[in-house]
């Protein structure tokens, strides 16, 4: 179904929403070109503007339903200009990485699913992992061309992104063997992975939202919408959050509106 946020998303988000999360409190946070950060309760009524940034936002990630409460309402958010930082649920910003975590825009933030680790993706085609609070562990990956979106495994010793119209789906264990599957002829713009059922939902610029399971075999897909598919999101279940240009869908796990 199509969430009918009240007043509308057109309303409030001005351009398009490049990042949409639930946090554990079931509201779903989003942000967009326009550069605001809303919070949604489920009913789809507004709960209020959270911040004004000074920088694009590219994506959001809220923390996992983890044990660590002083952060459960927290989310992380990617910026154009190649940082990323966390807020708190009031909207200010807890930390920020370094100037240069990224040449480029960075693209993709995630925490792992224990929260214990922080994935990133940009425009330079490299995939690092960093700690909890922003310093670097390691450089994961290097693409040849612009990494559009990353997501943990369920387990944490894995981490798929996307570049191009392929998916890889990369270990963290040196020499292991990575999976790759193409998705579309067009861009894969965003991606997120079930911690539950394993699954993982792709969004991209054909206006197609694609669930697959960890081998890259196809599960459902939804039918193709106006836009592109700027950001997808697993809720509680099966339920899937997708947005694209002033409109937020919920679909079910075989792309179903």
């Amino acid at each position: 179904m199509r969430l009918e946020l009240q007043p509308a998303v057109s309303s409030l988000h001005k351009s398009f929403v490049t990042g949409v999360g639930w946090n554990v409190s079931g509201e779903l946070i989003t942000v967009s070109e326009d550069k605001t950060v809303l919070r949604w309760n489920m009913g789809g009524e507004p709960e209020g503007e959270l911040a004004q940034l000074e920088a694009y936002p590219t994506g959001v990630h809220c923390f996992p339903a983890t044990s660590n409460r002083a952060q459960a309402d927290c989310f992380l958010v990617s910026f154009s200009d190649g940082r990323f930082g966390m807020l708190n649920r009031s909207g200010k910003i807890e930390w920020m990485s370094a100037e240069g975590a990224h040449q480029g825009a960075a693209t993709s933030v995630r925490w792992s699913h224990d929260g214990t680790a922080i994935a990133s993706a940009g425009e330079d085609g490299i995939v690092k992992v960093w700690s909890r609070t922003g310093q670097l562990r390691s450089k994961l990956a290097v693409a040849g061309a612009t990494v559009h979106s990353v997501a943990w495994g369920p387990e944490g010793d894995r981490v798929a992104y996307a570049s191009g119209g392929k998916v890889v789906i990369k270990p963290q264990q040196p020499n292991a063997k990575e999976t790759a599957f193409q998705v579309s002829d067009l861009a894969v713009l965003c991606m997120d992975w079930s911690p539950s059922s394993g699954l993982l939902v792709t969004g991209s610029e054909d206006g197609i939202v694609r669930v697959w399971d960890d081998y890259g075999r196809p599960v459902g897909a939804s039918t193709p919408m106006q836009h592109p598919i700027t950001s997808v999101a697993w809720g509680a279940g099966d339920l899937l959050a997708a947005g694209t240009y002033e409109s937020i869908v919920l679909l079910d796990r075989n792309g179903r509106v």
